[in-house]
């Protein structure tokens, strides 16, 4: 029956007299139905994440009852008459209780009480009485201190007063022998008790964000402590500590590079406004260089670039382009220049001009000697027909004798014009 937006249950449900476990969780029940009342077998009940105002005072004819999750809900108090119930475990997280009723600490068989983010300022001075106390979670609430009557609970194992405003911790915080994890987190504690050394079986205690200055030399008995928290930016869970005299009382202290502690306002507040604050910062005026007292300060030099180191296929790929450029220009310099006539350029040949016969005879016969002597010339054209014929005998060579390369064509050039020498 969770999360199914219900505000009433059946008038029938008493029937089910041998129903043991309800979740009635994430509906929309903004008072406690009478009729569970009329359930005596149920021993767990789960009405969390509702708009719950208030709990019913007969919530104490639940007599099996031993697990009730009411968290998420808006209650600003809770009946006096779940002191007669017989829970072991009540979670009352995300309200807005002020206190816990007195009639509380009748719960002697209650192991869990979660409580956290509410705005419950004080404690049942009595709360001791909750001789089977196992787990006690506080955090995110308004309480200034704790009952001295907190020694009673030899069970308790967890212990988490995170994000409150307690100024001390009762010395008889040394008597709970079974606690393994205390957290006071983001408090207003300016020193610890010796008595905490007599907590043998601590693993983790977590005393960051507040104002403490110095530690208990009682601390180095703690054989079994994993973890010392004393920053939120803390590296290791451990850290060395040195022993010194208090200047006031001259008692032997323990200190270290975390104490003392700065502002807890710092570490309680998110860290936007430790964002805008960095932002007022004048950074104009900021060394750009990192030095070392023992670093040698040089002359300015200027930075030289380095070639860019290429991946290996592609150093390959630029050896042997650079291979082959280098051979090609080897080719071309060995390869002698080619030689051309200008007057084989000089052919002229109009259709649409008449020509005089008698003319090109004279002209033909005046240059046939000049013409024989150099073999890059030909002779005049003399019709139409003549421009398909090749303007260079390096034509004719390279049409008639396909199997000889360019440059051999120039070899046999050369010979032809010293023969004719």
């Amino acid at each position: 029956m969770r999360a199914t937006r219900m505000r009433l249950l059946p008038v029938t449900l008493p029937k089910l007299t041998k129903l043991e476990r309800l979740d009635l969780g994430a509906n929309s029940f903004i008072e406690f139905p009478n009729v569970l009342t009329n359930l005596p077998s149920l021993k767990e009940l789960w009405f969390d994440s509702n708009k719950l105002i208030s709990i019913d005072d007969s919530i104490d004819k639940l007599t099996n009852l031993t697990f009730l999750d009411i968290s998420q809900n808006q209650l600003t108090e809770l009946p006096s008459s779940i002191g007669d119930c017989k829970l072991t475990d009540l979670y009352v997280s995300d309200n807005f209780l002020i206190s816990l009723p007195d009639s509380i600490v009748n719960l002697t068989s209650l192991e869990i009480l979660t409580a956290n983010n509410n705005q419950i300022e004080r404690l049942p001075n009595n709360i001791g009485n909750l001789t089977s106390l196992v787990e006690l979670h506080l955090s995110f609430n308004n309480l200034t201190s704790i009952p001295t009557s907190i020694g009673l609970l030899h069970n308790l194992q967890f212990l988490t007063l995170d994000h409150n405003q307690i100024h001390s911790i009762p010395a008889t915080i040394g008597s709970c022998s079974s606690l393994s994890i205390l957290s006071l987190r983001s408090n207003c504690l300016t020193n610890l008790p010796d008595e905490i050394g007599r907590l043998s079986l601590l693993k983790v205690l977590n005393v960051s964000g507040n104002f403490l200055r110095y530690l208990p030399c009682t601390l180095l008995k703690l054989k079994n402590l994993q973890a010392l928290w004393m920053n939120e930016n803390q590296a290791k869970p451990l850290i060395a500590f040195e022993q010194e005299r208090h200047p006031t009382t001259g008692q032997r202290v323990l200190t270290c590079i975390l104490l003392p502690q700065t502002d807890p306002s710092m570490n309680r507040h998110t860290s936007k406004n430790r964002f805008i604050a960095e932002q007022t910062i004048d950074y104009t005026h900021r060394p750009i260089t990192l030095r070392f007292a023992n670093d040698i300060i040089d002359e300015p030099r200027q930075l030289v670039r380095n070639p860019t180191p290429y991946p290996k296929e592609m150093r390959a790929f630029a050896n042997i382009l650079r291979n082959y450029h280098h051979n090609h220009q080897r080719q071309v310099n060995r390869s002698p220049p080619k030689k051309y006539s200008s007057s084989s350029n000089l052919l002229m040949v109009c259709d649409e001009i008449p020509i005089d016969k008698s003319w090109c005879e004279h002209i033909n016969s005046a240059s046939v000697g000049s013409m024989n002597s150099d073999p890059l010339c030909c002779p005049l054209a003399r019709s139409h027909d003549d421009l398909l014929c090749s303007t260079s005998p390096l034509d004719d060579i390279e049409r008639m004798r396909p199997d000889i390369l360019p440059g051999q064509i120039n070899d046999i050039d050369e010979s032809k014009s010293n023969h004719s020498f």
